[in-house]
């Protein structure tokens, strides 16, 4: 085994590792095992630093294939691909994981399930990063799924507070349809290549490629869910219910990623009607979420719609073919809004409170915080000398150079620009609202601020500098870390970027710092206005969905389920109709005929359809259940063997061999004579021999 596999392999397994100790540590030791998860996450760190630069610096692509196992003749295999986009983004899901696994000893140290809490963090990183090494899609799906689940349970980790677990609820169902996407893609991927790995893929001819368009809507579909593009953004707002650290290390580097650096991956199966739909999806779902957020009063929310928000404009650099750029926006938006995150956490654990109009004045009470929150929400609004501005300004001067002289490509590019501005002015409004308006009463005029809790914001604050990136902050081409050539900037749509973000920041100081913004006449206006509550409510597309998917179909389940639903069709049209058909023509017998048989067989059927489906339930559903509540029942009696025989034993072997050896000591001090000058002769015996030897 060459180093290249020995730090592959421990940059993944160190934080699985870690959800191992942290799972066995959590009843006894839980405070043990968070810094224990910790440190080793910050060796991951180490060893995924040391690959990225054997594969960045040295310019290096390493592969390696296992075989899992053979179906038919058909043998299936684990492949491993490291190239530089996996390398890059293992050492930003490392780096973020260690500073949200840091920060959060701090934030969550009153937490009585800490243990659980940091061995979900664990698995979830390890997850992440072995979904970034695999080449096979069967194997990017696995830990896809995987990723998702981890998800599910870090959403609803206070899952008490029933907010919480129907927020991790409805995460789950909208990524299921994601999921369905994903693997029908991968099933038509298959059949068209008889393989699942991309490497193999894409060296073979894709002229003949009959499912490309259905290949494309599925990864799509993949996208759309994990990386809360529209129609299936709904889910991550409502994702805020989970602790604040999780937000920052899945709303930002990592899981809302996964769904940008498969269309990275996949993006020569796409055909061009589908790169032009991912464009029309990325302008809208970047436009709505910015005006979304303008409205909302929930600090964490306001982050939220951003963030889907920022991958809109990922999701449209793919859809026009720059997939460097929509990489190099997705790491800058890591860092910064991980530090947004982050430095939100600070603000809520300080006092307790996630209403912005109930705060104000923290850049007194907390100035290592404001001064990090204010480095990442200057670069995610664009302003020149951070790193969104290079990044974002990349993806709008592209965009400009692909709408060429088409009349309706012209229209995205100035919605994008105007989103720009929207981008301004919400994070702006926060930022007044949170740190420069006159604070309420109820303020404190100083909070305490641990290393635990503002290292990691400094560390973030750094990486979302522009000078990080670029040894010029103005002109993105000089970027080292990314190969950005080809690509060309429009100084003159740089500078109106610039001035956007300037005015909007300009502009929402202005609106928001007074005393009491509610009494503004201008926001009295606004807050009454039909637009408002669209922004508020997402433009009620929760609602919707609600009352489409949720509500009919539980209306039709209770109606389909009820006998006294047949029964009523039965008698209506059965006995009534049929006692009535000799007083009508013959025409109208035969439709009543139709009718009858027709309504009969729904009937039937509706019943059949019943019968299997609680037929499946029972012998199904239920045994999967059943097995899986026997497989962690087992896990926990493992559990609690090792605790009750291991590492109790162990605790009391300790203190026995205390009590054995102060039973020692004790007798040589019990004012015998003989006693002392029996240990003297002992002790001039054992420095003897020392000195012989």
């Amino acid at each position: 085994m060459n180093q290249t596999n020995i730090l592959i392999y421990s940059t993944a397994l160190l934080p699985f590792f870690s959800f191992l100790l942290c799972l066995v540590l959590s009843k006894h030791f839980f405070k043990q095992a968070a810094w224990i998860g910790t440190g080793l996450v910050f060796l991951s760190i180490i060893s995924s630093s040391l690959l990225f630069k054997d594969i960045w610096i040295n310019e290096n692509t390493y592969t390696d294939v296992f075989q899992w196992f053979s179906l038919k003749g058909k043998s299936f295999e684990i492949s491993i691909w490291i190239d530089k986009t996996s390398a890059l983004l293992l050492w930003v899901v490392s780096l973020v994981s260690f500073l949200v696994h840091l920060f959060s000893i701090s934030y969550m140290e009153k937490e009585k399930h800490l243990g659980r809490y940091f061995a979900l963090l664990g698995v979830f990183t390890f997850a992440m990063q072995s979904l970034l090494l695999s080449s096979n899609l069967l194997i990017i799906y696995i830990f896809w799924e995987l990723v998702g689940f981890c998800s599910y349970l870090l959403i609803g980790f206070w899952h008490e507070k029933p907010a919480a677990a129907h927020a991790a609820k409805k995460a789950f169902l909208v990524n299921r349809v994601g999921d369905t996407g994903f693997l029908l893609a991968i099933v038509l991927v298959w059949f068209s290549f008889n393989s699942l790995d991309l490497q193999v893929i894409s060296h073979q001819n894709f002229g003949n490629l009959h499912f490309a368009f259905f290949i494309g809507i599925g990864f799509v579909l993949a996208l759309c869910a994990k990386s809360a593009q529209l129609p299936l953004s709904v889910w991550l707002p409502s994702a805020m219910e989970g602790p604040t650290p999780v937000s920052a290390l899945i709303h930002a580097a990592t899981m809302v990623a996964a769904g940008i650096y498969l269309l990275i991956r996949v993006y020569f199966l796409l055909p061009a009607e589908i790169l032009s739909f991912l464009v029309i999806i990325g302008t809208a779902t970047a436009f709505f979420s910015a005006f979304s957020a303008l409205s909302q009063t929930d600090i964490k929310k306001v982050l939220a719609y951003s963030t889907i928000s920022q991958l809109g404009y990922m999701t449209v650099a793919l859809g026009i073919g720059a997939t460097q750029i929509a990489l190099f926006h997705l790491l800058t938006h890591a860092f910064f809004k991980a530090g947004l995150f982050l430095c939100a956490g600070a603000i809520i654990h300080a006092l307790h409170e996630q209403d912005m109009n109930k705060m104000g004045g923290l850049r007194k009470a907390m100035p290592i915080t404001f001064v990090c929150y204010s480095i990442c929400a200057f670069s995610l609004a664009g302003l020149p000398l951070f790193s969104g501005f290079l990044s974002k300004d990349l993806i709008l001067s592209q965009v400009q150079l692909w709408a060429g002289a088409s009349g309706w490509k012209w229209g995205i590019l100035i919605i994008l620009v105007l989103t720009s501005l929207l981008t301004a002015i919400y994070i702006g409004r926060q930022w007044s609202l949170v740190f420069i308006k006159t604070p309420s009463e109820n303020t404190p005029t100083k909070l305490s601020e641990s290393f635990i809790s503002f290292f990691p914001l400094i560390v973030l604050a750094i990486f979302s500098v522009g000078f990080f990136y670029s040894s010029n902050p103005f002109i993105p081409e000089n970027s080292w870390i990314l190969v950005l050539e080809g690509y060309e900037v429009n100084h003159w749509l740089s500078m109106l970027s610039a001035s956007m973000a300037v005015f909007g920041l300009f502009f929402a100081w202005c609106l928001y710092s007074c005393e009491n913004v509610r009494q503004n006449a201008v926001m009295r206006v606004v807050l009454n206005s039909p637009l408002y509550r669209f922004s508020y409510h997402f433009f009620y597309l929760d609602a919707f969905y609600t009352k489409l998917f949720y509500r009919s179909w539980t209306w039709f389940s209770q109606k389909i389920t009820h006998i006294s639903f047949l029964d009523h069709l039965y008698e209506k049209y059965i006995i009534d109709e049929g006692l009535d058909l000799t007083k009508h023509n013959e025409n109208l017998r035969i439709n009543k005929l139709r009718k009858i048989f027709d309504l009969t067989v729904l009937g039937f059927v509706a019943v059949g359809w019943a019968k299997r489906l609680a037929t499946f339930d029972n012998r199904r559903l239920d045994r999967l259940v059943n097995l899986l509540g026997i497989f962690w029942v087992s896990i926990g009696y493992v559990t609690a063997w090792i605790d009750k025989y291991l590492i109790d034993s162990f605790v009391k072997i300790l203190t026995i061999l205390a009590l054995r050896i102060g039973w020692v000591v004790k007798s040589m001090q019990g004012g015998k004579v003989q006693l002392y000058f029996a240990w003297a002769i002992v002790g001039v015996l054992i420095v003897y021999i020392l000195l012989a030897l």
